[in-house]
């Protein structure tokens, strides 16, 4: 089942880029991943271990709470040139998304607010667009992997996950460049719209998809459906 999911991953980023060649990444290279408290733990560490074992340099940046709806807390898109001036990196992982289930902060006193749904993924789209520019290059030459948010129980939560994993893999699939996209939602909704509170992991058993808390994933969960994938697709990209 893992097999199947990670194949999807990879033909849905290779299918967003202009040809499958642009997907180079020098062998051992250095890998910058920012994010929010899922990237600083558990998937930061099983990135690194995922990543290391492939041969990669790893370094993260997370920021917890952080995503793009509250620039007014953090501001990504003024950081990435940042972490490009000091240390270079050879490709990006994005993992942003799950905190931004709210109204998205304009300006002082001006929001667009989650009922607002058209408005809402307009402007949503542009600063998943800045992201993508930011960290990708004005060439798009810098392979990105973004790791989607994954869902949870709650209707509402549920709603805005859905809508955020489209409006990022729309943006992702227009964007042209070597941007491939983890899909952690899908994976775990079923036909009938409901989340998945098990899924069948790597070894052919079936695992719970949520902690105690029924918001935050378990560690199995995030390796199986973000790390590994990660780490499978960076280290396709050394092939090609």
């Amino acid at each position: 089942m893992l097999r199947t999911v990670v194949t999807c991953l990879i033909a849905v980023g290779l299918a967003s880029t202009a040809s499958a060649a642009r997907c180079k990444l020098p062998a051992g290279g250095f890998i910058y991943a920012i994010g929010s408290s899922t990237l600083g733990s558990p998937l930061g560490e099983l990135l690194d271990k995922a990543l290391k074992r492939r041969g990669f340099k790893f370094r993260k940046w997370a920021k917890a709470s952080s995503g793009l709806a509250r620039p007014d807390y953090f501001h990504w898109p003024s950081k990435v040139p940042e972490v490009i001036r000091e240390w270079k990196p050879d490709a990006f992982v994005v993992n942003l998304g799950t905190n931004d289930f709210q109204a998205i902060f304009l300006a002082k006193g001006k929001w667009i607010r989650p009922e607002q749904e058209d408005a809402w993924r307009v402007e949503y789209a542009k600063r998943v667009d800045e992201m993508l520019a930011l960290t990708a290059g004005p060439d798009k030459s810098r392979l990105v992997v973004w790791v989607g948010p994954s869902p949870f129980p709650d209707a509402k939560a549920k709603r805005m996950s859905v809508m955020i994993n489209e409006v990022i893999k729309e943006r992702i699939k227009a964007f042209g460049g070597p941007v491939f996209y983890v899909d952690a939602t899908d994976p775990l909704i079923t036909s009938g719209g409901e989340v998945r509170r098990e899924f069948k992991g790597a070894d052919g058993t079936l695992k719970p998809v949520f902690r105690k808390d029924n918001i935050h994933t378990t560690v199995e969960a995030v390796r199986d459906l973000m790390a590994e994938p990660t780490g499978d697709i960076l280290l396709d990209c050394t092939k090609g």
